[in-house]
């Protein structure tokens, strides 16, 4: 299976280019490659705007509107990321939360978390 192609906002048609500018305002603008491409998953979200409209609420929803503390969350983020053995920090993690940035690999953070929490 292939990835879909990364097209630029003036290649979407009119959905793609609203989800597009729903993503890049409410994110921010280093989810966009120097070639003009969204990173990440959201690519994927211009392709089927329809889809792209309801997963970008859900996230929203998952990571500003849940009763569950900011600390917990990113731990199970680091929790799943630790299970499918992804290696922490992710560029794309890097490109959209600096602070967040390190050297360390996904069982340091675990610690780090799990010693606050």
């Amino acid at each position: 299976m292939s990835r879909p192609p990364y097209p630029r906002r003036d290649e979407l048609t009119p959905g793609g280019q609203e989800v597009w500018d729903s993503i890049v305002g409410s994110r921010g603008a280093a989810l966009v490659t120097d070639q003009g491409a969204l990173t990440g998953p959201f690519n994927a979200f211009v392709h089927a705007p329809d889809v792209g409209r309801h997963l970008t609420s859900l996230g929203q929803v998952l990571r500003f509107e849940t009763s569950i503390e900011r600390r917990l969350s990113e731990l199970a983020i680091i929790t799943v990321g630790a299970r499918w053995k992804a290696e922490l920090p992710s560029p794309f993690r890097c490109r959209r939360e600096p602070p967040r940035c390190g050297t360390s690999r996904t069982a340091d953070r675990v610690q780090q978390l799990t010693t606050i929490c």
